[in-house]
C-alpha cells in the first residue's frame, strides 16, 4: 500500500515553472530582411538523426508557406560536392553512440569546412541516460570542438541541447515506472534528469547567440510554460503539445522548433 501511494504522487501532475524567455520562442517575423538574405545566402552543415528531421520537415513547411524565406535544404554528408548556398544536413554516426557523431561530423567538416559558414552537431535523447556522466559528456563533446576550432579556425560552430522524452502517461507505462522503482531500476524520469544535467552544463559552458535551447523550447507548452516530469517536478519534460509519440516532434512541435531554428541560425552567421 505504502509503494502505491507513493505511485499515485508521483503521477499527480507537476507543476509548471517560469515561462520561457521571448528570445527563445522567436518566430520569423522577428528576423529582418537583412537577416533573411543572410540566410538565404549561408552555407550551414547541420549534422542530427530523427529530431532533426522533423525540424528539417517543419523548415521545409514554412519554406512552402512564406516567399521571404529563400533557404534551399541539401540532403548530403558532402556539402562540398554542391555548389551555392543551402542547409545542408546529413544523418552522422549512430543513436546511443555519441562518440561515432562527434567522429563524423568532424569527418564531414574535414572535407568542406573552408566552404561552410557555419555548422553544428544535436546529439539525440536517446544519446544519453541514466547511466551518463554528464560533464564527461561535455567534456567529450568540448574536445572535439577544441579540435575543429585548430584545425578550421575560420568555421563559426553552433551548438544544440539535448531533446528530451514526454513524461509518460496512461497507467501501462506509470506501470511500468512502479515495477522499476520496486526493482531499483531506472525509470523514465531518471533519463530525462540526465539530459537536463548535460543541458544545464552545456548553457554554462556556451552563451545564448551559440546555442540553440532545444530542450526548453521543447518543454514549453503554448501558454509559455514549462513541462516537468509527473515523477519528479524538478525535471523538465517533452510538452505533451509538441510531440507526436513521446519522443519526436508532432506538427505543432516541429514548427515551433523550426522558426525557432532559423532565427538562431540567422543570428549566429
Amino acid at each position: 500500500m505504502k509503494y502505491l501511494l507513493l505511485f499515485l504522487a508521483a503521477c499527480a501532475p507537476a507543476p509548471m515553472t517560469t515561462p520561457s524567455s521571448a528570445d527563445e520562442l522567436s518566430n520569423l517575423d522577428a528576423l529582418t530582411p537583412a537577416e533573411l538574405q543572410g540566410l538565404a545566402q549561408a552555407r550551414i552543415f547541420f549534422g542530427h538523426h530523427s529530431v532533426g528531421r522533423d525540424i528539417l520537415q517543419g523548415v521545409a513547411e514554412l519554406a512552402a508557406e512564406r516567399p521571404d524565406l529563400k533557404l534551399r535544404l541539401v540532403e548530403t554528408s558532402s556539402p562540398q560536392d554542391s555548389a551555392g548556398p543551402g542547409l545542408f544536413h546529413a544523418a552522422v554516426g549512430s543513436n546511443m553512440d555519441p562518440a561515432s557523431k562527434r567522429e563524423e561530423f568532424a569527418e564531414v567538416l574535414a572535407n568542406c569546412a573552408e566552404d561552410l559558414d557555419l555548422a553544428l552537431l544535436k546529439f539525440c535523447y536517446v544519446d544519453v541516460n541514466s547511466g551518463t556522466d554528464p560533464d564527461a559528456f561535455v567534456q567529450e563533446y568540448e574536445h572535439i570542438l577544441g579540435s575543429l576550432r585548430a584545425a578550421h579556425p575560420n568555421l563559426t560552430l553552433a551548438h544544440t541541447t539535448l531533446p528530451l522524452r514526454a513524461s509518460p502517461a496512461g497507467l501501462v507505462p506509470r506501470a511500468k515506472d512502479l515495477v522499476k522503482l520496486l526493482l531499483g531500476k531506472p525509470r523514465s524520469h531518471d533519463h530525462n534528469r540526465a539530459r537536463a544535467a548535460v543541458n544545464v552544463t552545456l548553457r554554462s559552458r556556451f552563451d545564448h547567440q551559440a546555442l540553440f535551447d532545444l530542450a526548453r523550447l521543447e518543454a514549453t507548452d503554448s501558454s509559455g510554460k514549462l513541462c516537468s516530469e509527473r515523477a519528479d517536478a524538478t525535471v523538465p519534460c517533452l510538452a505533451p503539445e509538441n510531440t507526436s509519440d513521446g519522443g519526436h516532434l508532432s506538427a505543432t512541435g516541429r514548427r515551433k522548433a523550426a522558426a525557432a531554428f532559423l532565427v538562431f541560425l540567422a543570428r549566429r552567421l
